[in-house]
């Protein structure tokens, strides 16, 4: 698929990138290793040769090949990354610095770069390291990170690497020329709703939240202020600004309320219920041979919620196939949406999908599209409807 090259340095959590590599492997992609000496500290050249199945750019060791490593990295690779990056790595990177293989490799290379910072909280929020970062940030390098969490010494802070996963999309985000959302603020709703029955049973639906975790990741990595308001668990993310659970339709319909007159787009791809019980039974049900279950309509998110005129919306339409498209456009017409993303129950919990983008402009298919590719898809729509 891609060609990336992989810096790696001496912090302790270089442990992960083995499995890093393999993780870009199994896309497809072709990895290309420069480790500094401080990197071989924690992880072995031969381990990083063997799951890249590629020779490691070394210290005293900068050509493969006859190929001098930091100009066939400009020639050959789509884009840079840099995990983990010390506080030393990116001082001398903002400072033009290139004194390694891998400094020489990154200062010359002329395409997208990702810094994927670890250190101790105390380095990364020092102030020389702020304000270098803030350099390479005007230069067009992104950043992924750093976590807050557990760090090697013990203690607890921003500093921590990100979860790998994160670092694989915005690879991916990078290399499909996904779109940056800086001062936007949007809203995504996650997941399916559940209605209680009784303490112990409700009714839900066959959503994973697969598909809108993978776009609040995205649109996080690629700078939007993001809110999630999910019904299912949400994996850590430092480019998330809030993370609201919830758990029935009316408790989305009250969080969605709270948030939503501050943020710019709402992202709908939640499973809402179309019905709850009529009576809560504070105790559990006893087994009987027969029961009669009285349902009534929930509330309606997207119909309820106010809109002011520079607010979007995009909304999902979950349909059988031979009335996908009537009903999506209806949807569209009736709430009042800016796009409509519209698929049959049958995508559910996969991780290569089917759908259909529609819009008051026209209507796009795309077929076996993968996760992170829908995610990029949805974010450069996001970009659009923000800024058309």
């Amino acid at each position: 698929m891609a060609t990336i090259t992989l810096g790696i340095t001496g912090g302790i959590a270089a442990y992960k990138i083995p499995d890093l590599i393999r993780q870009f492997r199994k896309q497809g992609n072709s990895v290309n290793c420069i480790a500094t000496e401080s990197a071989l500290r924690f992880v072995a050249a031969e381990t990083l040769a063997v799951v890249s199945e590629s020779a490691v750019i070394l210290p005293g060791n900068d050509s493969v090949n006859g190929h001098i490593a930091h100009l066939d990295a400009r020639r050959s690779s789509d884009v840079f990354i840099v995990a983990p990056a010390t506080a030393n790595f990116i001082a001398k990177a903002a400072a033009g610095i290139a004194d390694s293989p891998l400094l020489s490799a990154f200062l010359a290379f002329a395409g997208p770069k990702v810094i994927v910072p670890a250190m101790h909280d105390t380095m990364w929020l020092n102030q020389a390291t702020q304000r270098n970062v803030a350099h390479l940030k005007e230069w067009g390098i992104e950043f992924v990170g750093p976590d807050v969490g557990d760090l090697a010494s013990g203690d607890f802070g921003t500093g921590r690497m990100v979860n790998l996963e994160l670092i694989v999309m915005k690879a991916q985000l990078v290399m499909l020329g996904t779109p940056r959302l800086d001062g936007f603020k949007t809203v995504v709703a996650v997941g399916g709703t559940r209605e209680a029955i009784d303490p112990v049973r409700m009714i839900t639906n066959l959503s994973t939240g697969k598909l809108g975790s993978a776009l609040a990741h995205a649109l996080g990595l690629q700078g939007a202020t993001v809110s999630v308001v999910t019904t299912v668990p949400f994996s850590n993310n430092p480019h998330i600004a809030a993370v609201i659970p919830v758990v029935s339709t009316d408790d989305m319909r009250s969080a969605l309320s709270e948030v939503w007159p501050t943020h710019d787009l709402l992202w709908m791809p939640a499973a809402v219920s179309d019905f709850k019980p009529v009576h809560h039974n504070p105790d559990k049900l006893k087994r009987s041979a027969r029961m009669t279950l009285a349902l009534e309509p929930t509330n309606d998110i997207l119909g309820a919620l106010p809109r002011l005129p520079d607010q979007k919306v995009v909304g999902f339409c979950l349909e059988s196939p031979d009335r996908l498209q009537e009903s999506a456009i209806k949807k569209l017409r009736d709430k009042r949406l800016d796009a409509i993303v519209a698929n049959t129950p049958n995508q559910f919990g996969l991780d290569q999908r089917d759908f259909w983008v529609i819009t008051s402009a026209g209507k796009t298919e795309y077929k076996s599209i993968s996760l992170a590719e829908t995610a990029a898809i949805l974010v450069r729509l996001s970009h659009d409807i923000l800024k058309p």
